[in-house]
């Protein structure tokens, strides 16, 4: 079982992903094969194929999905450290900055 990931490495997870996403040959490569696959599932007849092809369409969109997710569980982290140096920040000052 993995451990935990810190918030620092679930930022480095996020930029790394959300670089990927970014990444103008990945998107190409992306596009070019759900639609290759989207447009064989439409003309094939075989319905065993065709369960085939959608099957590689949801992994695809998997993928991308957990990139994501990856993102959004970035930011939320670097959000927690920005609160709890806020949070520390007001415990040295004292409520009211004194």
């Amino acid at each position: 079982m993995q451990r935990p990931m810190t918030d620092d490495e679930r930022i480095a997870r996020a930029e790394a992903a959300a670089r990927l996403l970014d990444e103008p040959l990945l998107v190409e490569a992306w596009e070019v094969l759900e639609n290759a696959f989207l447009e064989h599932a439409l003309k094939d007849q075989d319905d065993a194929r065709r369960v085939k092809y959608l099957a590689a369409i949801n992994v695809l969109r998997g993928v991308r999905d957990l990139f994501d997710d990856y993102v959004v569980s970035g930011k939320l982290a670097a959000n927690d450290i920005q609160s709890l140096a806020a949070a520390r920040d007001v415990q040295k000052r004292g409520w009211f900055g004194w």
